[in-house]
């Protein structure tokens, strides 16, 4: 009972933040009505394609980052499908269910648990600084008047701390602490972490790619938009992620992503993109889960 009053809570605030936009848009429909939304729907393949391709990519960093700590390579087909298959645990409440999905699954492999946790949060960890990190670059490159001296003086210093060694390891420590685990993290070399930091950047500018086509297939966008896009979509996503009490950041995600549009765009015009950007990602990762049976590793025959 008292698990299904925590999914019962969630749920409703999910549902709740969305209602909220939801109105929003009632309220200033009129505004939809007169928008000159362009569609373009060749543009929305190239939408979803970016987004698959991006998971590959973000499969073989997640590969890379097993094989740094444990010695051991994973055959591409198994990455991809344990990758997968373990990004389904982001969908329920508290989003440890995608990391022990990779855990459980990386054991039967081979690979010790404690290696399987540490790459997997490190991976997790640096997917998110990197995320951090572009935001800041597309705030500095694309709204420069709202930039205050104090900001540049912080979040430089925080990009730079971020993929410091021993505060890598001190803020993976503190997660296997919160989730009651035994392993302890040393500090990971600094130019590999530099490495992966760069992986990831790639990964979120495709994802802003991505992004940018989809509006393009609904509405009118500048291709120098690109920055700002990154930054809108690389924090609302984070945000969503690190929101532990929704599902999937259902609710959080939207409602960070339309505050952040409307800067560009009118407000029910960045409300409406926010709440579709849910079916784009959604047909991206249907495509992906229908894929996995097909390229499940198969079991190798007994003697």
């Amino acid at each position: 009972m008292r698990f299904l009053y925590k999914w019962y809570t969630k749920i409703t605030l999910a549902c709740v933040i969305l209602l909220f936009l939801g109105r929003a848009l009632y309220r200033n429909f009129s505004v939809l009505q007169g928008y000159d939304w362009n569609i373009n729907w060749e543009y929305f393949p190239i939408a979803v394609l970016l987004v698959i391709i991006n998971f590959v990519f973000l499969s073989l960093i997640w590969r890379s980052t097993i094989k740094y700590f444990s010695g051991k390579r994973l055959s591409l087909r198994k990455t991809f499908y344990i990758w997968g298959l373990s990004s389904l645990g982001k969908y329920i409440p508290g989003k440890v269910w995608a990391v022990a999905g990779m855990i459980v699954m990386v054991e039967k492999e081979g690979i010790s648990r404690s290696d399987g946790i540490v790459s997997a949060l490190t991976y997790q960890y640096l997917n998110i600084s990197a995320g951090f990190v572009l935001t800041v670059i597309g705030a500095v490159i694309y709204f420069k008047e709202w930039l205050t001296p104090a900001l540049v003086i912080l979040g430089i210093p925080m990009m730079i701390a971020l993929i410091y060694p021993p505060v890598i390891s001190a803020v993976l420590n503190f997660g296997f602490k919160m989730f009651k685990f035994d392993e302890r993290c040393d500090a990971i070399d600094f130019r590999k972490a530099l490495i992966y930091l760069f992986c990831h950047m790639i990964c979120w500018t495709i994802y802003g790619l991505a992004f940018y086509f989809f509006i393009k297939s609904i509405s009118n966008a500048s291709f120098f938009m690109i920055f700002a896009l990154t930054a809108v979509f690389a924090s609302s996503y984070i945000i969503g992620f690190l929101s532990f009490f929704v599902p999937g950041g259902l609710g959080v995600r939207e409602g960070v992503m339309s505050a952040s549009l409307s800067t560009l765009l009118p407000a029910p015009i960045a409300i409406s993109i926010a709440l579709l950007s849910r079916v784009w990602l959604s047909a991206a990762e249907i495509l992906m889960y229908v894929s996995l049976p097909f390229i499940k590793p198969r079991k190798a025959p007994k003697d």
